[in-house]
This record gives structure tokens, C-alpha cells and sequence, in this order.
């Protein structure tokens, strides 16, 4: 049963920063035909404040979302800390090559330390080089909509998407879908 509210309240809060991010883009969209190119006369809503007030609900946007997030690591640090525990044992003893993955050498701590800086570099330099290529990406026809709401994420959940896929291979149905 836990394990059911568990997942319940990480659906929702994935469904509490879907909306989130909705919400710059939907005051955009209402307001983006009312503003103008500058101040002159009685008009003091401008492209500039219209982008300023889009920043700033971003960004309290985003800090009430970074907030929820730590609420939830906290919810499921203290009261999940077993909740999957049988469920996993299970799974390992189902796995096909569990026999293998026990009888394989493990890593020690400083090269898990080595090995997580590593990708931690590796990752953050592709992600600034794909940032630096948005622009040619659009310009050569692909849809910025297209690229932010469906590429970007999918080739971020790859390897994801591949791990859920092996466990499922291997038998392993419960820690796939985690």
C-alpha cells in the first residue's frame, strides 16, 4: 500500500511541474498582444516589463518547484526508508544472471568518486555544447517546441529508457519500472 502512495505522490508532484512550467508560458500567451514596443503615451505595460514579470514568475516558478522536490526527498527519506526492500530481494532473486552480477567485482568508494566526477564533467560538457547548438538546430528547420518538449527529454531519459529495458530483460519487471 505504501509502495502505491509512494508512486502516487511522485506522479503528482511530476504533474504539479508540468503545470509549473506551464505557467510562465500561459501569461506569456495571454498577455504577449497587449504589451508594446516601448512607453510612450499612456501605455506603460511593455515588451521589457512583459519579459521582466515572465522572469520573475519563473523564477518563483522554479524555487516553489526546487522546494516541493526537497519536500518529497524528505517524505520519502523518513517514512520509505524499507518500503522496497522485499520487493528488490525478490527481483534479484528472479534475475537470470544474479549468479553473475554477485560474482563481479565491485567498485571501491574512491573509484565510485572517480567515476560519478567523471560523468558529472562528461554530462555537463555535452549539456553546455547542446545549449550552444539550440539556435543552429531551429535555424536548420527543427521546431523549437518540438526540440524543448520532446528531443531534449527523450534524449535525457535514454539512458533511463535502456536501464528500465535490461531489467526488464533480466526479469527484474518491479526495479524496471522504478
Amino acid at each position: 500500500m505504501r509502495l502505491i502512495i509512494t508512486l502516487q505522490v511522485g506522479n503528482g508532484l511530476l504533474l504539479v511541474a508540468g503545470f509549473g512550467l506551464l505557467i510562465p508560458s500561459a501569461f506569456y500567451s495571454a498577455l504577449k498582444g497587449q504589451a508594446t514596443k516601448n512607453s510612450h503615451g499612456h501605455h506603460p505595460f511593455t515588451d521589457a516589463k512583459l519579459t521582466h514579470d515572465i522572469l520573475y514568475i519563473s523564477r518563483i516558478t522554479s524555487i516553489l518547484l526546487i522546494i516541493a522536490f526537497i519536500m518529497y526527498i524528505l517524505y520519502n527519506a523518513t517514512t520509505n526508508h524499507s518500503i522496497f526492500d522485499e520487493v528488490l530481494e525478490q527481483d534479484e532473486h528472479n534475475d537470470l544472471d544474479h549468479h553473475a552480477d554477485v560474482a563481479k567485482q565491485k567498485f571501491t568508494l574512491t573509484e565510485c568518486a572517480v567515476a560519478i566526477s567523471g560523468s558529472i564533467v562528461v554530462v555537463t560538457v555535452l549539456a553546455w555544447l547542446l545549449v550552444e547548438r539550440i539556435e543552429d538546430v531551429v535555424e536548420a528547420g527543427v521546431p523549437d517546441q518540438f526540440l524543448g518538449l520532446i528531443l531534449l527529454p527523450l534524449v535525457e531519459k535514454a539512458a533511463e529508457h535502456l536501464t528500465s529495458v535490461d531489467e526488464a530483460w533480466d526479469g527484474q519487471m518491479v526495479s524496471s519500472c522504478l
